[in-house]
């Protein structure tokens, strides 16, 4: 029998302030990179762009918030 997602999720431990941090820092760079492939293409899709900038802010600010409640 396969063990539900609650199942295994209960198993581990919560996440450390620095593995939240570290992810974070992980998605900020991976939009980062995204973001200059992108603009610097042949034709850059404006929309996606747009996208890719306010998810940075958003990162931006993960960090103060996920301090608060940590």
């Amino acid at each position: 029998m396969r063990k539900s997602w609650k199942q295994s999720r209960q198993a581990s431990s919560p996440p450390t302030f620095d593995q939240i941090r570290l992810y974070m820092q992980c998605l900020e760079n991976e939009h980062q990179q995204a973001w200059h492939v992108e603009l610097t293409g042949p034709a850059p899709h404006w929309v996606y762009l747009l996208g890719l900038h306010l998810r940075m802010v958003e990162l931006e600010q993960l960090e103060p918030a996920a301090q608060e409640l940590l």
